[in-house]
């Protein structure tokens, strides 16, 4: 009979924010997966509420997150995710 198992997934080490054009945020990470997804949100510091930013192949390493409000501050997390398991978000940058 067959055993089936589900490993633990790796989590995604904090991400690094760049602001170099207006708008937008530049989201990069250490990939650590192989297999998934990165999940990526954000919100303005001042709210309680996560926004959906993109979601990302395991090939990828980087994200940009577009249409932000002028003069605005933000936090961003990451996750890793499969459609079997999901990783733990980071904490807000």
């Amino acid at each position: 009979m067959p055993v089936q198992f589900t490993t633990s997934l790796p989590d995604v080490g904090q991400p690094d924010l760049g602001n170099g054009v207006e708008d937008e945020i530049q989201v990069s990470w250490t990939d650590v997966i192989n297999y998934g997804e990165h999940d990526v949100q954000y919100r303005e510091t001042t709210s309680s509420t996560w926004l959906a930013g993109p979601t990302v192949d395991d090939t990828a390493s980087s994200a940009t997150i577009t249409g932000l409000e002028d003069g605005e501050a933000y936090e961003v997390r990451i996750r890793t995710q499969t459609e079997h398991v999901t990783g733990a978000w980071t904490d807000p940058v």
